[in-house]
């Protein structure tokens, strides 16, 4: 599996504070920047290698994305286990808050959503295994490295997971612009599962059959659907609102 060449500080700061046995290297230009220097000081006191490079060298190795002085270079994150992770939450978490992302392939949208689900106070995002983006470098850095501290699991079957759920006593919501039940009419206080589909097709079939409530976001204009992070965020923040009531 190739590495990840991770861009800016705040991927930095994930990796080493959180994996840093998977960190290989840290990749910078000349800077005094002293966020930078106390994150290279950490990784040599770790006995992760340094290299200096000029900054094209840098651009290059990150495809041109804004990179701060600093790439990190580190092996991705595994992702075996989830059923067993799935099945620990659900034992060990009475007040599971899950987000569930049926068929959201683009990097870019699951970094916003691993950003938003952090923020939120979400205790795992699940996805299909085959339908769905994969963590990468892009992921981590639209995420500002919050996908680093954000368990997603891609399982072998959503909908197997999802009945799981239910079976623990969580209950499963569907975001669904055609429902007629408002968020904001809503008890989300309880255990809950929230599942998000993609912005064009929405969540499959055989997904929106195994919620248990369908919800609408009330939106004043007639607009035919959020971005997916957009209306996580607003689905997720309104079930953080209702928790610290």
């Amino acid at each position: 599996m190739v590495n990840w060449n991770l861009a800016g500080i705040h991927a930095a700061d994930a990796a080493l504070r959180l994996h840093a046995e998977r960190v290989v290297s840290m990749h910078t230009a000349a800077t005094e920047n002293p966020r930078v220097q106390a994150l290279l000081a950490q990784a040599q006191a770790l006995g992760i290698s340094v290299q200096w490079h000029k900054e094209s060298a840098l651009e290059r190795m990150v495809e041109g994305q804004r990179h701060q002085h600093l790439v990190t270079c580190m092996r991705p994150l595994p992702e075996s286990g989830a059923e067993s992770a799935l099945g620990a939450l659900l034992e060990t978490t009475p007040q599971a808050f899950i987000l569930a992302l049926d068929g959201v392939t683009d990097s870019h949208n699951l970094g916003a959503c691993c950003r938003v689900a952090l923020a939120a106070g979400v205790d795992a995002i699940v996805a299909p295994a085959d339908h769905s983006a994969p963590l990468t470098a892009t992921t981590v850095r639209v995420s500002a490295g919050t996908a680093l501290q954000q368990p997603y699991w891609r399982l072998p079957n959503l909908a197997r997971a999802l009945s799981r759920c239910r079976d623990a006593g969580v209950w499963v919501y569907g975001a669904d612009g055609d429902a007629t039940q408002s968020l904001y009419d809503t008890d989300l206080s309880g255990p809950i599962v929230l599942t998000m589909g993609s912005e064009g097709r929405g969540m499959r079939a055989r997904t929106k059959k195994l919620c248990d409530q369908l919800l609408r976001i009330p939106m004043q204009a007639q607009v035919e659907s959020l971005n997916v992070s957009v209306a996580a965020a607003v689905m997720c923040f309104e079930v953080r609102r209702q928790r610290s009531q």
